[in-house]
């Protein structure tokens, strides 16, 4: 089977998320699994990067009532248009240990 790929141009103000299974498994084992139609919401803020993934994050941990049964990761990218002066880039790493 050959994989489909899809390619879109990159825009300003474009916003892409990507999740690991255990993110859309939050909450599977209480019986309010995470669906997409709650992902969208969020994504449609007029929100920074940042808070978009802490909303996504914290909403699975939530359905997870805080014990995530599998390892959950979000990442969320926004493309910022060139007049808007953001000379640094920040990335943000939390690890529990």
């Amino acid at each position: 089977m050959k994989p489909q790929i899809n390619e879109l141009p990159v825009v300003p103000n474009m916003t892409i998320v990507a999740f690991t299974d255990g993110f859309l498994e939050a909450g599977e084992r209480y019986g309010q699994k995470m669906s997409l139609s709650q992902v969208w919401p969020v994504m449609n803020e007029s929100a920074s990067a940042k808070e978009k993934v802490d909303k996504l994050f914290n909403l699975a941990c939530s359905l997870d009532q805080q014990r995530p049964d599998d390892d959950i990761s979000v990442i969320v990218v926004t493309i910022m248009p060139d007049e808007v002066d953001f000379p640094v880039r920040t990335l943000n790493i939390s690890i529990p240990i």
